[in-house]
């Protein structure tokens, strides 16, 4: 996670990841100043490889946007 996190904390402006030893779920906050710096990061290789990483290490990825559950699947999120 340690990887993952630096990774993804030059690409916005607040990380936040929440992990379990007891349980098997992760969660991931991120938050950006900017829509068009989210854009960005949904875009770069950086998340390509963060993307494919978690659809093939996942057996559940539930993403939610201010609070409301829009997706399913890591992958739509370049669409936004």
């Amino acid at each position: 996670m340690n990887n993952i996190g630096r990774i993804l904390q030059h690409s916005c402006s607040s990380l936040k990841i929440d992990e379990s030893d007891d349980d098997p779920i992760i969660h991931v906050v991120m938050e950006w100043e900017t829509v068009e710096q989210m854009r960005q990061m949904f875009s770069s290789e950086d998340f390509n490889i963060l993307s494919g990483a978690i659809t093939a290490l996942c057996e559940e990825v539930v993403i939610r946007m201010d609070g409301h559950r829009i997706e399913n699947h890591i992958s739509t999120l370049h669409t936004l």
